[in-house]
């Protein structure tokens, strides 16, 4: 979903910015993303991992550096480990909502006073069908996309009087 966002947008001539914890696929990434905008866009490509706080503050950080104030923050970041509950280990649950919820909101931690600098902020945080209805064999990825859906719930009604549009 990421990736495809990411294209549309340098289809459109934005600045890219692409964070993702995997250097090989982020040249990948950055290379179908300036493919996408065939000339239009500029894409530079941060490596950080959405668990690790401090990598995750440092890559916004040079993000914001490059291109300046962000008019759009959006967080992809997910993990899915399908199983059915009794047969995943704590580390499952602990992995999908490390990376799902707490990359999510560590993104927005971090991304926030920045976009609140823009004059037409919008934060974007995905989340999945899983975050609607539970899913037989998805219990350990489901509540972090529930999670993050709440969060981007009463963020949506927190951030409103603060010009920050949340999708």
């Amino acid at each position: 979903i990421g990736l495809a966002v990411a294209k549309t947008l340098a289809a459109r001539g934005a600045s890219v910015s692409l964070v993702a914890r995997n250097r090989e696929r982020l040249a990948s990434a950055r290379e179908a993303v300036l493919a996408a905008g065939n000339g239009k866009a500029d894409v530079q490509t941060f490596s950080a991992d959405v668990r690790d706080p401090e990598e995750l503050k440092q890559a916004i950080a040079s993000a914001v550096d490059t291109f300046g104030t962000p008019d759009w923050g959006i967080s992809c970041a997910g993990i899915v480990i399908p199983g059915t509950f009794v047969k995943q280990t704590l580390r499952d649950h602990e992995d999908q909502w490390r990376t799902n919820y707490l990359g999510s909101l560590q993104f927005t931690h971090f991304v926030l006073p920045h976009l609140e600098k823009s004059q037409r902020p919008r934060l974007v945080l995905i989340a999945s069908g899983a975050a609607f209805a539970g899913l037989y064999g998805y219990s350990s990825y489901g509540p972090a996309k529930f999670a993050v859906r709440g969060l981007a719930e009463s963020l949506r009604v927190e951030l409103k009087p603060r010009n920050v549009s949340v999708t």
